[in-house]
């Protein structure tokens, strides 16, 4: 978890002003300004692009902007411009800014007449264009209406080629054909972002590199389509209530880490005609810490949640459970020479035509597929699988106080008791985080050594959270820092002062770098809660990391997740 210190506090101390650089637009203002202030804003976007260049931020109050003509008009980014939406159109800082209540929309639709789908046809092909730029920063946008109509349907909301592009707390939605951001050749990275109701793909890109982080994808038809020579680095993101989700053709590498799949029709993952071998080099999609529930296959279009053709993916570390196929169907098939390496997952509870059988779970049709250390239902041994079990994995609780998979409550957490704590690969010396950012490999059973759980989320004895309030009169926040754990144990509260993550062994990770400095508190017996006055901390600048390490007798115990605090003058 990680907060803003100015944020909890509800505190904006005074930061460094607009630079020089800097052009101002506002849908609101008055005619003829020239973006040097807010008071004399341009209030066309096109103007602000074609009077900008590299160094420059354009600061966008809310508003709707449209390109200055129907179909073939676009919003054309040069190269070192950063586009920054989300102001009121007073804000003297970009920390003032707040995209979600000063909605700056980016729309193809020039006459605003668009009904749902209907008028489109003068609406613009392409909304925002870049060719052969870098350093290109979209932030604090939404972003909708293009039109499908035309014969060159890609990219009808962003298209890029040769360029490299950051998107930034933005919002995407409602495309109807092709793909609402469409980029060649090129580096694009997405982080924070919103992709809702469309029936396209919301990214496609071809012969580049994609990162993705901290994304949201719902009721999409299709999410990301990478193919050609493409790498991808796929983090913390929810895919939810879509058809398809991933799809991946061509020599393709890179990994999907730490995401959850939920309740979308299959296949949720394509994997097809890669080449390489994980065990031997070549590319290939490394697919981990990962949950995949509720998710299911009409028989129609898909027969299963993550499909394998002439391809050689790694699967580790996940969580796949409860998923739905039809008779003939399975969670994860494996055909056309496929060749993927499982290990370290729970494969549980999916059905093929309303049974579990093992073959529900795993189906291999052609080629070959390496099992190990994994929890797969119904096993009957045609797998050839190596040290794998076939046990009830004892979540928390799998569908949660409403009693439905796939909903927010579900709790993918082992049980104390779970047969998957310490049984995943011994070969797995992970020193990440797992689905819910707690740290991998900890001595789960307390035994003196770290060996890995199998599936998306790593049992840990030991848990840190936190809360916030200020005092009546405003003058001083507070932080509650709330620790679970068994009473057999002795806390100490670690505070590291540098970003990083190191082993320390038997316990787990400590999710800091101790050689930039730390601080120990003793806590006593566990459970505790421990209440912190933040407010002399305001002048500190950088993050600051808490983490819980929980001590049993015999030298055993284990680090706790890490609450991370975002420090600003």
């Amino acid at each position: 978890m990680r907060y803003r210190l100015a944020e909890l506090l509800v505190v904006l101390c005074p930061l460094q002003a607009y630079a020089a650089s800097t052009i101002f637009i506002d849908a609101s203002a008055s005619p003829g300004g020239k973006g040097g202030s807010w008071s004399d804003a341009f209030v066309s976007l096109s103007e602000a692009l074609a009077a900008s260049k590299s160094g420059d931020q354009i600061w966008v109050a809310e508003g709707t902007y449209a390109p200055a003509c129907p179909i073939e008009c676009t919003f054309s980014i040069p190269s070192g411009v950063h586009l920054l939406g989300g102001f009121g159109g007073a804000d003297l800082t970009m920390e003032a800014r707040n995209p979600v209540l000063h909605v700056a929309m980016l729309s193809g639709d020039f006459l605003a007449d668009d009904v749902g789908f209907g008028n489109v046809e003068d609406d613009a092909l392409h909304v925002v264009t870049i060719e052969n730029a870098i350093d290109i920063v979209i932030d604090g946008f939404s972003l909708r209406s293009c039109n499908f109509l035309g014969a060159d349907q890609w990219g009808g909301l962003i298209r890029l080629g040769a360029s490299e592009v950051s998107l930034r707390n933005c919002r995407v939605y409602e495309g109807l054909t092709g793909a609402a951001i469409y980029a060649t050749d090129s580096v694009i990275e997405v982080d924070s972002c919103m992709f809702n109701d469309s029936f396209a793909d919301q990214i496609k890109i071809e012969d580049g590199f994609l990162s993705l982080s901290y994304a949201s994808f719902s009721r999409n038809f299709g999410s990301v389509f990478a193919l050609g020579e493409c790498v991808i680095d796929i983090v913390d993101c929810d895919f939810k209530d879509g058809t398809g989700a991933i799809s991946f053709s061509g020599p393709v590498s890179g990994r999907v880490r730490s995401c959850a799949f939920l309740r979308n029709s299959g296949p949720v993952i394509a994997n097809h005609v890669q080449s390489g071998n994980p065990l031997g080099g070549g590319p290939t999609v490394h697919i981990m810490d990962s949950v995949f529930a509720a998710n299911s296959a009409d028989g129609d279009n898909a027969v299963s949640v993550i499909d394998n053709q002439s391809c050689h993916p790694l699967i580790e570390r996940c969580t796949i459970v409860g998923n739905v196929v039809p008779a003939g169907g399975t969670a994860i098939y494996n055909w056309g020479g496929a060749i993927p390496t499982i290990r370290s997952s729970i494969i549980w509870g999916n059905t093929a035509g309303g049974t579990a059988t093992e073959d529900a779970q795993v189906l291999n049709s052609s080629g070959a597929v390496f099992i190990s250390n994994c929890n797969i239902e119904g096993l009957t041994g045609k797998l050839l699988e190596i040290d794998c079990i076939s046990e009830d994995p004892k979540f928390v609780d799998l569908d949660g106080s409403d009693g439905i998979l796939g909903t927010e409550d579900d709790d993918y957490r082992l049980s104390s008791d779970s047969p998957c704590v310490d049984a995943g690969s011994v070969s797995d010396t992970v020193l990440g985080t797992d689905l819910l950012g707690w740290p991998r490999l900890t001595d789960g059973d307390l035994d003196g050594a770290q060996r890995v759980d199998m599936g998306a989320s790593e049992f840990c004895h030991i848990g840190l959270d936190m809360s916030v309030r200020q005092d009546a009169v405003g003058q001083n926040t507070y932080l509650s820092l709330v620790v679970s754990g068994p009473r057999s144990m002795q806390g100490q509260l670690l505070v590291g002062y540098a970003p990083g993550i190191v082993g320390l062994a038997p316990f787990g990770a400590l999710l800091f770098d101790p050689g930039g400095g730390w601080m120990r508190y003793a806590l006593g017996s566990l459970p505790a809660v421990l209440v912190v006055n933040v407010t002399p901390l305001v002048g500190m600048v950088g993050p600051v990391t808490l983490q819980v390490l929980g001590l049993a007798g015999g030298g055993v115990g284990n680090l706790s997740n890490a609450v991370v605090l975002d420090l600003h003058p």
